[in-house]
């Protein structure tokens, strides 16, 4: 090649009269009437420096994972407080809702809010849902009945699903992919250590202050996280994807409202069946059985609407075509399946057997709370040495099989305490470096189309939404039916006596010396087989991450450019 060709980029640039690629005109194929090709303007300038760095790249991550803090603790900080709920309203009845309500507007409108980032800024989109979730944690927190309650429930449920979408594509915004590893590894850390201190928190302010707190906590450390982002986060125009050209009211008009509701109705009818079933109602209620078949009938609608609006849908049957969001998908499914069981199911173990409170209970899995967050920490930090993400998404849930699979084995009732702990670290090494690394991984791979990217990880938290409530609904099923099998064995102990211990654990350390250790005994093997479910969902999760594409995330540039 001619040296003189060899020109710097900034020299052919300015010497052009151009001041970056931006002002470069595009060419099209558009023609009235001739052949000649119509020079349209790439749009104005973008700042090179849109990437945040500093006090201000910490300032803005801080106040954001502020909000995501609030808005996991409220997935479990109900759970201990439930029984003070209940007692005040008279609304035993009502309890499922109570806890209900909230998960089902947060994964229900996942998808929505992953369009809605597509033809609206992301801080105007965060904003709104930060603030429509402290209006229901307002709500919740001056209840005067379980329907009022309820209600303020779903309304902090809609903003929630907000927060955790817009979190993810703002961090995609305002860092590079050589910082973003730390953002995420922080982002799972926060929401870890969220859900698993949730029953912590929810005993301590049920037993010691009051039940209004575990909402009014929101209002001020809510308002912290909006005064930040209000100032320091900067409102910028979302990627120009060409499919909604409306202009005005005509845009929002033409988002897949119908594909919402449809999702909504799905999450609903999944969620009801799989939280009442073998505990309020058998599993062959006729309720039960209706909302499956219902659930079935909207997932097979929602498929053919979704096919129907293509690229406009609210979730495009074009991802499923890409094997990296498929992996991402599934192996987020799986991981998140199995850190909610274990979440909700490990506090029983040192309750039942030890006889620990809520409160202490919470305290006793500290060693899963700790190791989680050192190994999304961790992992990020590794990301950032060897730019390689898909090693920790095949390796790390086997590490979950194994510690399942050793919580499995604790057939002896009084299990040392630091036998325990060595498991859940081992569980948490396991499955804190997949809960960011799947979102890292949608964004490189989507580094070449920046519109695409909201609507990836949106479906991604769909999934895991799916996989935590389906992990849940199991795991409660197999719990149930496991320690009613071992208390119909048990000798002398009364039937009333039997729905007694299924309600409550507390129940237990009221029986005769003789019958605590048979029922303890019960319990025991009803976890086990809860825990059991790990080891396959573990092995299935890394083998998900086999469909992963290698990228070397050192040589990609993940380039979210609004362009307008």
């Amino acid at each position: 090649m001619d040296p003189t060709m060899q020109r710097d980029e900034k020299e052919v640039l300015e010497g052009d009269g151009l001041q970056s690629q931006a002002d470069i005109p595009v060419l099209t194929m558009e023609s009235k009437g001739n052949a000649e090709p119509v020079v349209e303007s790439a749009g104005p300038p973008v700042a090179e420096n849109r990437h945040l760095t500093g006090h201000k790249l910490f300032l803005v991550a801080f106040g954001i994972l502020i909000s995501v803090f609030l808005m996991s603790l409220d997935q479990t900080l109900v759970a201990t407080s439930l029984p003070k709920i209940v007692s005040e309203f008279n609304a035993l009845q009502k309890v499922s809702w109570i806890v209900n309500g909230y998960f089902l507007c947060v994964a229900g409108l996942l998808l929505l809010y992953g369009q809605l980032l597509v033809i609206a800024p992301s801080k105007w989109v965060y904003l709104s849902a930060l603030a429509i979730f402290e209006l229901g944690s307002l709500f919740c927190g001056i209840a005067k009945s379980a329907e009022f309650l309820i209600f303020g429930r779903a309304v902090a449920g809609v903003g929630g699903g907000g927060i955790i979408i817009c979190c993810l594509t703002i961090f995609a915004e305002i860092s590079d992919l050589r910082t973003r590893p730390l953002l995420l590894g922080g982002f799972a850390a926060t929401f870890a250590v969220a859900c698993i201190a949730g029953p912590l928190v929810g005993g301590a302010f049920a037993d010691h202050v009051t039940w209004r707190w575990c909402f009014y906590l929101n209002l001020p450390c809510g308002a912290v996280s909006l005064i930040i982002s209000m100032f320091l986060l900067d409102a910028r125009p979302p990627v120009h994807s060409g499919l909604f050209t409306q202009t005005g009211w005509g845009k929002w008009l033409a988002l897949d409202w119908f594909g919402a509701i449809m999702a909504l109705g799905i999450v609903c009818t999944l969620l009801l069946p799989l939280s009442w079933g073998g505990n309020e109602k058998p599993w062959n209620d006729p309720v039960v059985i209706a909302l499956f078949c219902v659930c079935g009938v909207l997932t097979i609608l929602w498929f053919i609407w979704e096919t129907r609006l293509g690229d406009k849908a609210l979730m495009p049957m074009s991802l499923w075509n890409n094997r990296t969001q498929i992996g991402c998908c599934l192996e987020g499914f799986f991981t998140f399946g199995v850190f909610l069981l274990i979440s909700y199911y490990l506090p029983l173990q040192y309750q039942a057997t030890k006889g620990h409170s809520a409160t202490r209970s919470g305290i006793d899995v500290l060693p899963l709370l700790i190791s989680t967050v050192v190994g999304a920490g961790g992992a990020g930090v590794v990301i950032i040495v060897t730019g390689k993400v898909k090693p920790m998404l095949v390796i790390c849930p086997l590490l979950v099989s194994i510690a399942c699979g050793l919580l499995y084995g604790l057939n002896p009732v009084d299990v040392p305490d630091a036998r325990l702990a060595g498991f859940q670290i081992l569980l948490g090494l396991g499955l804190g470096p997949p809960i960011q690394n799947t979102v890292l991984a949608i964004q490189a791979e989507y580094a070449h189309d920046d519109k695409m990217v909201p609507r990836a990880t949106s479906l991604l938290n769909f999934l895991q939404s799916i996989g935590g409530i389906i992990g849940i609904g199991i795991g409660s099923a197999i719990f149930a039916n496991k320690l009613r099998q071992s208390l119909s064995t048990i000798p002398f102990l009364p039937p009333i006596i039997e729905g007694y211990i299924e309600k409550s654990v507390t129940v237990i350390f009221l029986l005769p010396k003789p019958l605590q250790a048979e029922v303890i005994k019960g319990y025991v093997h009803a976890l086990n087989n809860v825990y059991l479910i790990g080891v396959p969902m573990g092995i299935l999760g890394s083998l998900s991450g086999l469909l992963i594409r290698d990228y070397d995330l050192k040589q990609l540039v993940l380039n979210f450019t609004p362009h307008v």
